[in-house]
């Protein structure tokens, strides 16, 4: 049933009745209700929790498919997990694993902007795709820069611990310059000025020298987090 599943989205989340509320934008007695069976978890909500979370619509009205909507870094060929939950609501889903989420920074793939406001809040991925847990967070992509690879408000996976090893050729990173964060393909350096371009066509390579302390990698990108429209 879906006031079940939409009970262990929630715990998934380790969110209080009061704090699911808030993100979904209805009352405490709302989110009561919805649990208990007595009002219908309609599309609006349905819509709701895949935007803010990526819960899998599918697995809310049948059971089926995963919990949340994550591919891997195998950015052509994934989909949904579909062995993430089973019809036995509750083990499996434990296999998921709590990353930090920035809902307020977006990478720039085309005309973003920094925000810095950094308050995280907890986000729930399957643990298959995670091999560094401590050190992935989840932010928000802004243009369209990167298309097809990324679209405008995709989710993507960061890893900041790779900050300590040398750049990898044709990966995507995220980097901070002029006071901008973006999301940009590495294609080599020479010393300490790097080439990073787009995969829209339509955009020009650059060049970004980390001899000035203003410019900063942030990580590399090692999955995408997407919503079905």
């Amino acid at each position: 049933m879906k006031s079940n599943r939409i009970k262990v989205v929630r715990k998934l989340l380790n969110l209080t009745q009061a704090e699911f509320a808030k993100e979904l934008g209805k009352t405490l007695r709302m989110v009561q209700y919805y649990e208990s069976g007595k009002s219908n978890i309609d599309d609006g909500v349905l819509l709701r929790l895949q935007e803010v979370f990526s819960v899998n619509t599918k697995w809310m009205q049948t059971g089926k498919g995963g919990v949340f909507l994550v591919v891997s870094e195998n950015f052509e060929t994934s989909s949904p997990l579909e062995e993430f939950s089973t019809p036995n609501d509750y083990d499996r889903e434990l296999k998921g694993i709590t990353l930090r989420y920035f809902p307020d920074v977006h990478a720039s793939a085309g005309s973003g902007f920094l925000n810095t406001d950094e308050n995280s809040k907890p986000f729930i991925v399957n643990g298959e795709f995670i091999t560094d847990e401590f050190n992935e967070v989840i932010i928000n992509i802004s243009g369209d820069s990167m298309e097809p690879t990324f679209k405008n408000n995709d989710k993507i996976l960061v890893n900041i611990g790779h900050l300590k090893h040398e750049l990898l050729a044709d990966r995507l990173y995220v980097v901070l310059t002029e006071n901008e964060v973006i999301v940009k393909r590495y294609g080599g350096r020479t010393g300490s000025v790097c080439q990073f371009s787009s995969d829209n066509s339509i955009y020009k390579s650059f060049m970004i020298d980390f001899e000035d302390e203003s410019n900063q990698i942030i990580g590399i990108v090692t999955g995408l987090l997407y919503r079905k429209l």
